[in-house]
């Protein structure tokens, strides 16, 4: 069990709840740019859009998070490694673990453990830096770099009536939900709780992704 959501977040976090999660795994780091290159070269991929911006087409090196990601795209990456997309409720667990706390680390934000906006670097950083500001479960970058996609549908009220056990998003929507911020953000969408809406078939420099699966799965050889 785990407390979702924050009274003094905003209004798409609220009513504060308790969820029961059945046990699973979620990556540690976000997907990278050379983890997704096995993907595409391997013919299950597609390209991001072919931006200047986007890290698969500039001079970075290849443990930075892939970035230009469409819901389709990861979703289509965790598939082929045998994983998932983490749901929402999911991710949030792995982001701030049982206590409540506001940020991975804790309750007081530190510029020193994210990257994240308000002057900051503006670009994103190889996935395993920041290491003072991984998760009660040692995930990083769950505040900062990309913003990850999740599986679930958006709604504004979903918490309302969300189940109390393994909840997975209503059943239709118009938009998918971002969870995490990025390096473009200020700190309160750094924030463990923050849920962003965005439509699945767009895109922009500073979305990403990260896999997970359940813990009753059976596991595989992994392709990355």
């Amino acid at each position: 069990d785990f407390i979702m959501g924050a009274n003094d977040g905003d209004a798409d976090e609220q009513p504060v709840h308790a969820v029961y999660l059945d046990a699973f795994f979620i990556d540690a780091f976000e997907v990278t740019v050379a983890q997704y290159r096995v993907c595409v070269d391997a013919g299950a991929c597609e390209p991001p859009t072919s931006a200047s911006l986007c890290n698969w087409y500039a001079s970075v090196p290849e443990d930075h998070p892939i970035n230009c990601m469409y819901w389709n795209d990861a979703g289509a990456y965790c598939r082929w490694a045998d994983l998932r997309l983490p749901t929402e409720a999911e991710w949030e667990k792995a982001a701030r673990g049982v206590d409540g706390r506001t940020f991975p680390w804790g309750e007081d934000f530190d510029r020193d453990k994210a990257n994240y906006g308000d002057g900051g670097i503006m670009r994103t950083t190889p996935v395993h830096d920041y290491a003072d500001g991984v998760s009660p479960y040692g995930a990083y970058d769950m505040a900062g770099n990309v913003w990850d996609w999740v599986d679930d549908w958006y709604h504004e009220h979903y918490y309302s009536n969300s189940p109390a056990s393994n909840p997975t998003g209503p059943d239709s929507g118009s938009l998918r939900v971002l969870r995490g911020g990025s390096h473009w953000f200020d700190a309160n969408m750094m924030r463990a709780t923050s849920r962003e809406p965005y439509h699945p078939q767009q895109t922009d420099v500073d979305i990403g992704f990260r896999c997970g699966r359940d813990a009753a799965a059976v596991p595989t050889p992994q392709r990355r």
